[in-house]
């Protein structure tokens, strides 16, 4: 009986929504490596908006999303690593637990991996044209029926029962002290 309570906690706490991952004011480092060597590297305090990433990229930065775009099309080469990786710069966003890609590349097959404070998308061997090549969503989103984005995190759908169980769980608590 002892140990009721404790999984009952638990149980509410996963149930909590995970912090949701917002770029708003953190510091991010977006850099283009090639061949594991930095060869433009710029420091973003992220807002809204577009800025250069040298002259031969463009990245937009939203509140959990980031768009890179090219003037001109182009061609990345195929090296073990050729593409971006955005960083924590000072653990200012929460973990990153979610990374999707939505490309438009001409040939080839971008590669999109994450770890709790770092996006690497690696363009090796493809094609692009002109315009955004990317877009990497921070948070899972999904169109509803009305066209709004809204967010996957479900709440469960026995939410009240949770609730009764913890209920019942304080009274058993309370009626021993």
């Amino acid at each position: 009986m002892k140990f009721l309570f404790p999984a009952l906690l638990l149980s509410a706490l996963s149930c909590l929504p995970a912090a949701a991952v917002t770029l708003a004011g953190a510091p991010v480092e977006i850099s283009y490596i090639a061949s594991d060597r930095p060869l433009l590297a710029q420091t973003y305090v992220t807002a809204p908006g577009i800025a250069p990433l040298g002259s031969d990229f463009v990245v937009e930065l939203g509140s959990s999303w980031i768009e890179l775009s090219a003037p001109t099309g182009g061609h990345f080469l195929d090296l073990p690593f050729n593409g971006f990786r955005i960083s924590d710069v000072f653990g200012g966003i929460a973990p990153i637990t979610f990374a999707a890609l939505g490309a438009a590349v001409q040939s080839g097959t971008p590669v999109l991996s994450f770890d709790a404070d770092n996006v690497f998308l690696n363009m090796a061997a493809t094609d692009i044209g002109a315009g955004v090549f990317a877009r990497i969503d921070l948070e899972p989103v999904a169109a509803s029926p009305g066209g709004a984005a809204e967010s996957q995190v479900p709440l469960p759908a026995s939410l009240p029962l949770l609730l009764a169980a913890l209920g019942g769980a304080g009274v058993l608590v309370r009626g021993r002290g």
